[in-house]
């Protein structure tokens, strides 16, 4: 039983995954398409639609302008899920978190299935993200919004 919950978590997640990922390019490519015609009236859908879904930055908010604007509070209902799954927002949402797991796993001739495993268990130098992360919420308490040089969002978009 324990192994087909497990088994249906992971093709939801795939499908959450695929679909967020198509609703972000789709997104993306609309505002270039709309940028570049000069078109007089905006999009009907958001375009900024996953900025207000990001956890990380409604925190930078939060912490900078100690206010929560009322579009990110949607990223709020995102910590719940969090609670119980996980990295839920980049393990679900996130379209950079989605191309990282597609691309790392891709099959490769060179590498056989215990490389990959090994290559995928966690090492001491990952806990630099931490080490980020807290330095950057430590400058948004001082209004500085450094972490959007490394948020997936802006990262992806640019």
């Amino acid at each position: 039983m324990d192994l087909e919950v497990r088994t249906l978590a992971t093709r939801l997640r795939r499908i959450s995954q695929i679909v967020f990922f198509i609703a972000f390019v789709a997104l993306l490519l609309r505002t270039k398409l709309f940028v570049s015609l000069g078109a007089d009236r905006p999009p009907a859908i958001p375009v900024n639609l996953f900025f207000k879904v990001d956890p990380l930055a409604a925190l930078v908010n939060l912490l900078a302008d100690h206010a929560l604007y009322r579009g990110l509070a949607w990223s709020l209902i995102i910590l719940i899920p969090t609670l119980f799954l996980g990295r839920f927002f980049c393990g679900w949402i996130c379209p950079m978190g989605s191309l990282n797991h597609f691309l790392g796993n891709l099959r490769s001739e060179s590498k056989g299935r215990k490389i990959r495993i090994a290559a995928n268990r966690y090492k001491t130098w990952h806990t630099t993200k931490y080490f980020l992360l807290i330095a950057g919420l430590i400058a948004a308490l001082w209004r500085s919004n450094v972490v959007g040089w490394i948020d997936p969002f802006s990262l992806f978009v640019r």
